[in-house]
């Protein structure tokens, strides 16, 4: 019997034929992305953006067995089985072999492969790949229980968790003030990643093309549960609207495995919108109660959470600054009162718990203080003041109440970087030395690119609005503060993950950004706002993977330190974050501190004529 397109739709919506579909779909995905990272493996060389000496605590669980699986997958040899596992495994579950056991069986290994390859390509992997593991994990559930009632919680579940996913990737674009403005698609297709060339000349001509798009998008996304309400007809045309959306966004951005892995979300979702009077519909039902309780509970402990992201953590002291802000502080005496001071600032959403790792690394003799700014933790703004207004005064007032005559080193990480080299020149209190790890810094200069690097530097903070308004909700126990709070000790970890489960520090980071957005672009446009290079040593230090990842940074950061008479620029084996809590990073990290805050002047002469940097291992 021929199969027309009428008749593959009545098989998708039944049971197993949705269930068929989103299996070989998902096969696909894993054996494509299987067969792309087999012909790069370069990526995963020492030095590459995936060198797993260096990505290997990014993220992931730090228990020790772990660990010690993490690392044994992460040899080479065992990775290219896995791959090929994967690849075999998706032959296998695209051909019609009809045993359920064996397809369930090939299923889960493939999903189990992807489980554990998946730190290894962290970089340069996408939302595919996880939808590819996550399908094929369910489907290979549902065929090993050999029942249809499993088999129809599994497909509800599926439907669940992809309504779930549109309607939070609608309403995270629908927060940003680019999809708002009509500015998003544009600013994408100027990317060297995902972009067009030539479809950003026709959206620039014709901008009312790229905001006609926008509002389709919008629209498919945040309207997407409607589909349940759709007869027959309509909800086949709605749902080849998402089909063109994600078959457009796969041709114009080059994301090949994009378009059969978010097209394996839709079978069981025409299934379970179907009317089907043999389904079970025991699951949304159940899902329908929980969510329920489940609401009034996570409301109830958020209120508890952000009291406690409000209190003062571990030795903190509260430091209130002569224009009414307070500051949350650890000031660590030194041994000797002549020792200089080291005074720490934060990268963005960061606590002064980062720091840890390096303070336990340093062997020079200093004080050390560290804080967090407004709105981050137990800090409260002053009166009226909005983000970074005040920062120079602030920390001004932290330096000169700390210093006691001491010489003052600033020592900043990513943002924290760019605040300390523009506040530096406005402080009272002389300063002996800056050390900027892997800064925020200006790179471009004309108007055209200062316009499209506004658009990618603000699509950084693109989802903080939906952190922001989650907390505010009741979200708290959904976010995994492992991810954002990674200090030294689990008694830290522990405090830490309060305040990133608190609306204020989301709230506060996206204000931050967008103001320190707003001087770097002037900076790149108008030459007489650039910060003035403060005439004191200083030392960049420059992440591997950030020099991989974005080559302009190394250029960039070397320039940087050659504007000072005794400025210095290394490149150390890491990653823009493992640089203060990676174990493998930290300890090069720290002594190329204590190395320059010992012997800054002799530092200078160790630059060659037109280099100025060095690579650390």
């Amino acid at each position: 019997m021929r199969l027309t397109p009428a008749r593959l739709i009545e098989r998708i919506e039944t049971r197993h034929g949705s269930l068929a579909a989103t299996e070989r779909l998902a096969a696909i995905v894993n054996g494509w992305a299987s067969l792309e990272h087999l012909a790069n493996r370069d990526n995963r060389m020492p030095g590459g953006f995936n060198d797993w000496e260096v990505v290997q605590d990014s993220g992931f669980s730090r228990r020790p067995a772990i660990k010690q699986l993490r690392s044994f997958v992460a040899r080479p040899a065992i990775v290219t089985a896995l791959h090929g596992v994967r690849v075999a495994a998706s032959v296998v579950l695209i051909l019609p072999v009809r045993n359920p056991v064996l397809r369930g069986v090939v299923g889960a290994s493939s999903a189990t492969a992807g489980v554990l390859l998946a730190p290894l390509h962290q970089n340069g992997g996408d939302g595919s790949d996880q939808v590819g593991t996550f399908t094929q994990a369910l489907t290979a559930a549902a065929r090993l229980s050999r029942s249809d009632r499993v088999t129809d919680v599994i497909l509800w579940a599926t439907s669940a968790q992809t309504t779930l996913a549109y309607l939070a990737s609608g309403w995270v674009k629908l927060l940003g003030k680019p999809w708002r403005e009509g500015t998003a698609i544009k600013g994408v297709m100027r990317t060297r990643t995902y972009g067009a060339e030539p479809l950003f000349r026709i959206l620039q001509k014709h901008p009312e093309l790229g905001r006609l798009a926008e509002v389709g998008t919008l629209v498919i996304e945040c309207a997407y549960p409607i589909v349940y309400a759709l007869n027959g007809k309509a909800r086949l045309v709605y749902l080849g609207g998402v089909a063109a959306l994600h078959t457009g966004i796969a041709v114009v951005m080059g994301l090949g495995r994009f378009l059969p892995a978010f097209l394996s979300l839709q079978p069981p979702v025409l299934y379970t919108a179907t009317k089907n009077p043999g389904r079970d519909n025991t699951f949304p039902r159940v899902l329908a109660g929980a969510t329920a309780i489940a609401a009034a509970g996570m409301g109830a402990t958020q209120a508890v959470i952000s009291r406690r992201a409000r209190r003062l953590r571990g030795r903190q002291q509260t430091f209130t600054t002569s224009r009414g802000a307070q500051l949350a502080v650890e000031y660590r005496p030194s041994r000797n009162r002549q020792s200089p001071l080291l005074v720490f600032e934060n990268s963005l959403v960061a606590v002064q718990e980062y720091w840890q790792p390096i303070l336990s690394k340093l062997e020079i003799d200093a004080a050390t203080l560290t804080y967090d700014r407004p709105g981050y933790g137990a800090s409260i703004p002053a009166p009226g003041s909005r983000s970074l207004e005040s920062h120079a005064a602030d920390l001004d007032d932290l330096i000169r109440n700390f210093s006691q005559d001491r010489e003052v080193w600033l020592i900043g990480h990513s943002l924290g970087g760019y605040l300390i080299r523009k506040a530096a020149p406005q402080l009272t209190t002389k300063i002996a030395g800056l050390i900027l790890l892997d800064p925020t810094t200006a790179t471009m200069t004309s108007t055209e690119d200062a316009e499209a690097d506004r658009e990618a530097m603000s699509s950084l903070t693109e989802g903080f609005p939906l952190m922001e308004l989650s907390l505010r909700g009741g979200g708290a126990l959904l976010l995994n503060p492992q991810v954002w709070s990674i200090p030294a000790d689990a008694a830290a970890s522990h405090r830490v993950s309060s305040v990133y489960r608190d609306h204020r520090i989301w709230r506060a980071g996206r204000e931050e950004w967008d103001a320190a957005v707003r001087e770097i672009i002037n900076e790149r446009v108008d030459q007489a706002t650039t910060v003035a290079p403060l005439e004191v040593p200083t030392l960049v230090i420059t992440a591997s993977t950030s020099v991989s990842l974005h080559p302009v940074s190394a250029d960039t950061h070397r320039a940087l330190a050659a504007q000072v008479p005794e400025g210095r620029h290394l490149v150390v084996r890491a990653t823009h974050d493992g640089m203060l809590t990676d174990p493998r990073s930290v300890p090069a990290v720290a002594a190329e501190i204590d190395r320059f805050i010992a012997t800054p002047s002799a530092t200078h002469a160790d630059r060659l004529p037109g280099a100025g940097s060095r690579e650390v291992a």
